[in-house]
């Protein structure tokens, strides 16, 4: 997601109080804490100063140090000084009842010499420093700050003589300069150890070097990097990069990093998993790195600027988020646009009145999808309304429009439009979560569960078998063209795919592919009989079989017809689950050794997980 800014605005805390500064103002870094206290930090050529707002309290002592980092958790606020000497001092305050308390000032030496603070975040008691020279320090503040670990943040040889390094460190025996107001690197706590560092790496296109935007997540326990990947869409050439500020929000109930580059704010939804079975054997296999983490560009929803203008200043309400800054969004709806999209919802909801019975069910249903399809082709249409007009289709039962519709509109937020998918699978319309679920995420775990309790129930459903024999039809008839074109055959691994399986677990190819917060899984899981659970051991137990000698590649939307092969990451995730929510229920069930202790040790011992790069 991308916006302009054109200036900085109003950010409201927990008890309404709010923060405003102009553009005038210069640097501007606004951090919220608990109790209604917020610190405002303003900087220009002429001044600086730091103001401590809502505490009784107002201005902190301008005499210990240009301020250059700050960070809040919970009751505590961390400021980092520069000092003439060029050590950082860390004042640490307590916020209890509106009132300022401050410990003993803690000094950091930098890592190297010249190195500078461009960083720092703190979540629960850890507090963490990122350096210019691309060193991580941790600290623990209880008591008095100690160090506690000292990690290196991965950087790309500079081909082009710049970069992350030689932009924010000095060159040697050169005079020690003021680092810029503007941040080129930034720190996101996202959990008591995995951290987020969002920098300016090296690159090139064509013979032009250019800086890509790179995010890295570090895991401050282990010492390890889950995740290392540059952010498409974002690149700066030549000059000072832009500066970079971020927090951690919640979008739909998806984890997502708002970050702040240079006058623009992009949004990247993240999704860490929490160490289980499946994601140790993974790592230890070196399987593809979005087993652990993924990330991916955001597009903005249409006319969501409003809504996303309100998530930022939520955010700088919340205890435990360090918000730099927030922004007006400028990519306001008009009012002839705002006008058009309540008409096409008034539109969709009178569909809730014509049943499949009616005669004008037909050609009104038409009409409105037409103008529905192309507001969604004109990127016009928001995700509410998309939304609404699967859910209204699914509820009266027009199955051929909504087929149509999600042929030509991806739905991705089901959690926005609760309820979808469970519908689709009490009507037995599989074929539909065939088209829906590939594109889909944030599923809940309500509708999880459901779905997987109807997919794994002692009745198969009728619609299940008629959707295989079709299937299988469609297959061979696509491999008989491709023969006859003389092109390769990728058609014979959805039909293995489908002789392989009863029609029942083709049904959850679909499910098992689609991604899915483990949290969200394994609470779904931990729903289930332990007889639906031996069951799904088993269908991913057949995966892993089939996936033998390594991972098969994924069929494409345009080369196949809708029959999905999930990934090997995706059956490793998913089986790991089921034991680690199972695991007592499925030793005690009969025969159960034969499926764990020898199938599964056969299976995972054949398997070359390693996922070339």
């Amino acid at each position: 997601m991308i916006f302009e800014l054109s200036q900085l605005c109003s950010l409201s805390t927990d008890t309404g109080r709010g923060i405003t500064a102009g553009a005038e103002a210069g640097t501007v870094l606004v951090t919220a804490a608990r109790e209604g206290v917020a610190l405002l930090h303003t900087a220009n050529q002429d001044r600086s100063h730091t103001w401590l707002l809502g505490a009784s309290g107002s201005q902190i002592p301008a005499n210990i140090g240009r301020l250059v980092a700050a960070a809040a958790h919970d009751e505590r606020l961390v400021l980092a000084h520069a000092q003439a000497d060029g050590s950082v001092s860390l004042h640490i305050y307590t916020l209890q009842a509106g009132s300022l308390g401050c410990q003993e000032p803690a000094h950091l030496q930098p890592p190297s010499s010249g190195a500078t603070v461009i960083s720092t975040c703190l979540h629960a008691l850890q507090h963490t420093t990122l350096w210019s020279d691309g060193t991580i320090h941790s600290h623990k503040l209880s008591g008095k700050p100690h160090l506690d670990s000292t990690h290196q943040l991965p950087t790309v040889p500079s081909s082009a003589g710049h970069g992350m390094a030689a932009e924010l460190t000095p060159r040697k025996g050169s005079a020690q300069r003021e680092p810029p107001d503007n941040r080129t690197a930034f720190l996101v706590a996202l959990s008591n150890d995995l951290l987020a560092a969002l920098t300016w790496a090296d690159g090139q296109t064509g013979k032009r070097p250019t800086r890509k935007l790179r995010l890295t997540v570090l895991d401050l326990k282990y010492g390890t990097v889950p995740l290392e990947t540059d952010l498409q869409g974002w690149k700066s050439s030549g000059g000072q990069p832009p500066s970079l500020q971020a927090c951690l929000v919640d979008q739909r109930g998806e984890q997502q990093l708002a970050v702040v580059i240079g006058r623009s704010v992009c949004t990247v939804p993240l999704q860490v998993p929490p160490v289980t079975l499946a994601s140790l054997v993974a790592a230890s296999s070196h399987a593809d790195s979005s087993m652990v983490a993924s990330t991916r560009p955001a597009h903005a929803p249409q006319h969501d600027a409003a809504q996303w203008l309100s998530v930022l200043e939520q955010a700088a309400a919340q205890p435990r988020l360090a918000v730099p800054i927030s922004a007006t969004v400028i990519e306001q709806a008009s009012t002839s646009r705002a006008n058009e999209e309540q008409q096409l919802m008034q539109d969709v909801v009178s569909l809730q009145g014509t049943g499949p019975g009616s005669k004008a069910a037909p050609a009104e249903v038409a009409k409105v999808m037409g103008r529905v399809k192309h507001a969604a082709k004109q990127k016009t249409a928001s995700f509410e309304v998309l939304s609404r007009t699967a859910l209204i289709l699914a509820q009266q039962g027009h199955w051929k429009a909504l087929q149509d519709f999600l042929t030509a509109v991806k739905l991705t937020a089901l959690g926005s439009c609760p309820g979808l998918v469970p519908l689709l699978a009490q009507e037995e319309q599989h074929g539909l979560l065939t088209l829906l679920l590939p594109h889909g995420k944030d599923l809940s775990l309500s509708d999880l569960h459901l779905l997987l309790d109807h997919l794994l129930g002692r009745k198969l459903p009728r619609a299940a078998r008629q959707q295989r024999r079709e299937f299988r039809q469609e297959l061979r008839d696509r491999a008989c063209r491709d023969l006859q074109e003389k092109k390769a055959v990728p058609s014979q691994l959805a039909i293995a795919a489908m002789d392989m399986f009863t029609p029942r677990e083709v049904c959850l190819h679909a499910v098992v592919a689609m991604p899915v917060d483990s949290a969200v899984l394994l609470g779904a899981m931990q729903g289930l009989l332990p007889q639906q659970a031996l069951m799904l051991a088993r269908y991913l137990l057949k995966w892993l079989t089939f996936h033998k000698g390594g991972p098969t590649t994924e069929l494409r939307e345009a080369q196949m017809p809708p029959v999905i092969v999930p990934p090997l990451r995706a059956v490793v995730q998913w089986l790991g689950t089921v034991i680690n929510a199972h695991l007592v229920s499925l030793a005690l069930l009969p025969k159960a050794h034969q499926v764990f202790m020898a199938n599964m040790a056969q299976s995972v011992a054949s398997i070359n997980l390693h996922v070339p790069q």
